[in-house]
């Protein structure tokens, strides 16, 4: 099982909440923080690894497709 945060944003993109939660692998945790986040602007990550940037979906109800973003070498900032 492998470790992962999944940063929630505000619209101008402060951290305005964390989850952590176990996973197999990537994959199953992009379908999990797909879940947890619920149309909220977020940032998946493993470590030191961005695995998914989620951008805030404006329509209820309406499924969003996230952009894949490549790997990053930092987490956010929580104290920004």
């Amino acid at each position: 099982m492998v470790d992962y945060r999944l940063y929630l944003l505000t619209g101008d993109g402060h951290i305005s909440g964390v989850r952590e939660f176990r996973s197999e692998n990537d994959e199953i945790a992009i379908r999990e923080a797909d879940i947890l986040r619920q149309y909220a602007a977020a940032e998946l990550w493993n470590r030191h690894r961005r695995i998914k940037v989620y951008r805030h979906s404006n329509e209820v109800g309406e499924p969003h497709t996230p952009a894949i973003v490549g790997r990053q070498d930092y987490p956010p900032s929580v104290h920004s």
